[in-house]
């Protein structure tokens, strides 16, 4: 008897183990690429047509609210708050239900700038821009005071305002902070709002005055709105700008573009001065002094 056959067995079997193995593995993975091959043309190459329902009018709004999620996609909102919503446009504000109760349809697709020819581009008078010190404050441009702290974070982690330079400067940080919020959940719910079509004025301006009154309801009547909870889950929110100093000015594009920007001007200092002093008199107001 050959003292060695048992061993020669004991190899075979695990050889031929893992020979099954590698195949086993090797169709598994031929299988999924094949299944990612096929999703990949039914998505981008044959792309199989969805939201076809053959109904219209009032049948497809019922047919719509009957399902969370493209109540959602479609809305913007839950069933419960867009019925919420009609109602007050029909009881405080008069719109009128008409006999087909048909639906026109729902903002959705395609971000906002407004897109007019040059000689229809009214100046806004008295109107500014509230920006960073990168920016010269000049008419249109209202910047913080620079060589002052500005950031939100540096006072939250130093002293409060010791100047009545850095009152304002927190003031004006707090407010382009809390604009860049707002203006981020609007233009994250309305697409259409991140490139206006080329539509007309009015078109266009019935787009953004109708959109933000929407995203003005939701805030007021939702409990829970997961484009509102994406912002406050977050633990802190800063301007987008990077901090650098306590200059106010920062690292982004915004200094590399102020560069080639006339220096400030008087008029617009003077109104920066103005507003300085009336949020030190709230400021002494709010704390009694």
């Amino acid at each position: 008897m050959d003292p060695y056959d048992d061993d020669d067995d004991s190899v075979q079997q695990a050889a031929a183990a893992h020979y099954a193995t590698r195949r086993r593995n090797t169709n598994t993975l031929m299988l999924a690429a094949i299944a990612n091959i096929e999703e990949y043309n039914m998505r981008y190459v044959d792309r199989i047509p969805c939201r076809t329902s053959a109904l219209t009018g009032w049948a497809w709004l019922m047919e719509l609210l009957s399902n969370k999620t493209r109540c959602h996609e479609n809305l913007r909102m839950s069933r419960e708050l867009f019925l919420a919503l009609c109602g007050e446009l029909v009881n405080k504000y008069g719109l009128l239900v008409t006999d087909k109760g048909d639906c026109i349809g729902a903002i959705d697709g395609t971000h906002v700038e407004a897109r007019l020819s040059p000689e229809k581009a009214v100046p806004y008078f008295d109107k500014y821009y509230l920006v960073d010190a990168g920016y010269p404050n000049r008419k249109g441009f209202l910047a913080p005071y620079k060589g002052e702290r500005y950031h939100q974070v540096e006072f939250q982690r130093g002293e409060p305002p010791r100047s009545a330079n850095e009152q304002f400067n927190k003031v004006h940080s707090s407010l382009r902070s809390v604009i860049e919020r707002s203006f981020g959940v609007w233009k994250n719910r309305w697409a259409i709002l991140r490139s206006m079509p080329q539509f007309s004025m009015s078109t266009q301006t019935a787009i953004v005055g109708g959109s933000m009154a929407i995203h003005n309801f939701i805030r007021r009547n939702s409990d829970r709105d997961p484009y509102f909870d994406r912002i406050e889950d977050m633990e802190e929110f800063y301007l987008s700008e990077t901090i650098n100093d306590s200059s106010g000015s920062s690292s982004s594009g915004s200094s590399s573009c102020a560069s080639f920007m006339p220096d400030d001007d008087g008029s617009m200092s003077d109104q920066r001065d103005y507003i300085r002093q009336k949020v030190v008199r709230q400021a002494a107001r709010q704390s009694g002094r």
